[in-house]
């Protein structure tokens, strides 16, 4: 069953976690490859492939991105964030909100924001 198998942690290659709110909570199991179904895919739509994100390259080094799904590039490249992060970004950590979903959350961050 699907619970049997969301909790044999034994598995290996995957990923097992879980989230909660306040009316519930639910196992997931991830895995932490997944070349095989992509590479059905890739074959499904074969053409070129291009894929951008702000998030796929670590030290301008894809490899933890494209070994995940299998990709052997023939050209990969990196460009410079346009984004001033030091002058036009800030962290915020609000404390002592309500929960999320709950009334009021959201009167309350817009007080505390403004």
């Amino acid at each position: 069953s699907r619970i049997e198998r969301v909790c044999d942690v034994s598995i290996t290659g995957y990923s097992y976690w879980y989230d909660t709110t306040p009316r519930h909570f639910a196992l997931h199991i991830t895995p932490l490859s997944v070349a095989d179904k992509f590479h059905e895919q890739i074959e499904l739509k074969p053409g070129a492939w291009v894929f951008t994100s702000a998030t796929l390259a670590v030290s301008d080094d894809f490899e933890h991105f494209t070994s995940r799904l299998g990709l052997k590039p023939s050209a990969q490249f990196s460009l410079p964030s346009p984004f001033d992060y030091p002058n036009q970004a800030r962290l915020c950590v609000p404390r002592y909100l309500p929960e999320p979903n709950s009334p009021g959350l959201a009167d309350k961050l817009v007080r505390m924001l403004t």
